[in-house]
Order: structure tokens, then C-alpha cells, then sequence
């Protein structure tokens, strides 16, 4: 029986809807590039605060504090 799908796509009728895009923002302030696969590179820290709707951190920082409740970490006592 030949393929419907030539391309070897998934035939599901949800592939249609279109999905919701996610835009990266990255915080480095030492890189020297300003696109980090395919991502923003954002060097001012205020600035990514304010753009950013959640952040991902390796670690707690102070310099974080006052979005905490955008902070998702797994350094859960501040200790790495």
C-alpha cells in the first residue's frame, strides 16, 4: 500500500493548528554574539527582568530576588 504521506510527516489534523511560539531570551552579559541559537542574547539584566515572563536559573542569585515569582531553579536552599 503506498504512502500517503511521501514526506513521512505524521498524518494528525492537529499538525494544522498552528502552535504557540515561544521566543527564548537569553542573559549573558559577557557574550560578545547577540543571537545564541537562534535566541536573543540580552546583556542588561533590568531589561531581561522586565521581558522575561518566567526564568530559568542554574542558581539563586540575590540579583534575582525581585522576580522570584518568575524563577523556577533547582538550587531549592540558595546552595548550588
Amino acid at each position: 500500500m503506498p504512502n500517503p504521506n511521501p514526506d513521512n510527516s505524521p498524518s494528525n489534523s492537529s499538525n494544522t493548528k498552528s502552535s504557540p511560539r515561544i521566543e527564548v531570551l537569553v542573559y549573558e552579559p559577557e557574550l560578545q554574539e547577540d543571537v545564541l541559537f537562534n535566541s536573543h542574547v540580552e546583556k542588561d539584566l533590568n531589561v531581561f527582568k522586565q521581558k522575561s515572563n518566567i526564568i530559568i536559573a542554574n542558581r539563586i542569585d540575590p540579583a534575582l530576588e525581585d522576580v522570584k515569582t518568575k524563577l523556577f531553579t533547582r538550587d531549592l536552599f540558595g546552595a548550588d
